[in-house]
């Protein structure tokens, strides 16, 4: 990946979401948390900057959804415990949920 202390301010969110959605397309299985630790960023940034950027909270849905139909796809196919996967899910729906119920 890139070092982004060498961007302009106005670029960084520009930046950002490309390398985002680059390795979104790259990784089969994508984790916000690796992309993160790739950047050396702290995730809670990335967080952070999702509530005021549009860009970045779509981008980040993204790869919340191609996460999760990734490991729906390993459960049917046997790839992954139904159970393990299945809990997976579980708990991340519910996240989402209060996540909306905050707003």
């Amino acid at each position: 990946m890139t070092d982004l202390e060498n961007i302009k301010p106005e670029e960084f969110t520009k930046t950002l979401n490309m390398l985002l959605l680059a390795y979104i397309n790259e990784t089969e299985v994508p984790i916000l948390s690796e992309f993160c630790a790739l950047l050396n960023l702290w995730e809670e940034y990335i967080f952070d900057l999702a509530d005021k950027s549009n860009i970045i909270n779509a981008t980040i849905k993204v790869l919340e959804n191609k996460k999760r139909s990734a490991l729906e796809r390993k459960i049917y196919t046997g790839e992954l415990n139904a159970t393990i996967g299945g809990n997976l899910l579980k708990s991340w729906r519910e996240a989402e949920k209060i996540q909306e119920d905050e707003f």
